[in-house]
């Protein structure tokens, strides 16, 4: 199928077509925001868009999700009022749908269930899960392993909280997959699909408590966040404990 695959380079000609766009439309934009609003969308989005080309040029994104990341966020960060989070948030959303991928194939995506008509619009739901690092460790699991977490333990449990939901699509299936690793836990996220828009904000939470009762009931730790300090036995250290007069070997 002719003009079955995006590639990286395409997308990211698309985003400085739109900065072109933007610079283009700036009067018309501030002009039109003056009726309802501060008269400054378009400067607000020249300004973004220009943060957006000039981050893109010196970070070189190599995949799709991370390129659109790094739309979201920077517009996050550099458009003001409410232009910002929303396009910000649009970004994001494509980020995830499209995953750790060099290009968009629309013909593995329709494999998978997902229509280019605008008929059918599925929504991705993301929720994170907080899992200790010796869980990864009791599964064996190594550092080049992380992409097929969904076949250890705790990514088939988090699954399994989907089951037979009629809300969630299964084409494309349910995934897990690592999110980040922090200092004590691996955060994974749990991506589903659902089509009603109502659902969207309670199926989060809703899912994070089934996801923390599934793991408790496994006997698998939700983590509760720390960090290990190791302080040299110093005159400082001492004074600030209260140990002697601050001295060496004060006691």
């Amino acid at each position: 199928m002719a003009g079955a695959v995006i590639t990286i380079d395409q997308l990211t000609g698309w985003m400085r077509r739109f900065n072109d766009l933007v610079i283009k439309n700036q009067a018309e934009l501030t002009e039109l925001d003056s009726a309802i609003g501060d008269a400054d969308h378009g400067i607000n989005m020249a300004r973004g868009m220009s943060a957006v080309i000039n981050k893109l040029a010196g970070d070189h994104p190599v995949h799709v999700n991370e390129l659109f990341k790094t739309v979201a966020m920077t517009l996050v960060t550099s458009v003001g009022g409410a232009s910002g989070p929303l396009y910000g948030t649009f970004f994001l959303r494509f980020a995830g749908a499209t995953g750790l991928t060099f290009d968009i194939n629309w013909n593995a995506l329709e494999a998978q269930g997902v229509s280019r008509s605008t008929k059918v619009r599925l929504r991705l739901e993301n929720v994170t899960v907080a899992v200790a690092l010796d869980e990864l460790l009791r599964a064996g699991l190594q550092r080049d392993d992380l992409g097929a977490y969904d076949r250890l333990p705790d990514g088939r449990i988090l699954i399994g909280t989907t089951k037979d939901d009629p809300r969630i699509e299964q084409k494309p299936v349910p995934e897990v997959v690592v999110r980040a690793c922090a200092a004590s836990s691996v955060d994974l996220m749990l991506h589903f699909w659902i089509r009603e828009e109502r659902y969207e904000d309670a199926m989060v939470w809703e899912y994070l408590e089934k996801a923390k009762k599934a793991l408790d009931a496994a006997g698998i730790e939700i983590p509760f966040p720390h960090m290990q300090v190791m302080l040299e036995n110093t005159p400082a250290v001492d004074k600030l404990a209260g140990r002697g007069n601050g001295a060496p070997g004060g006691t």
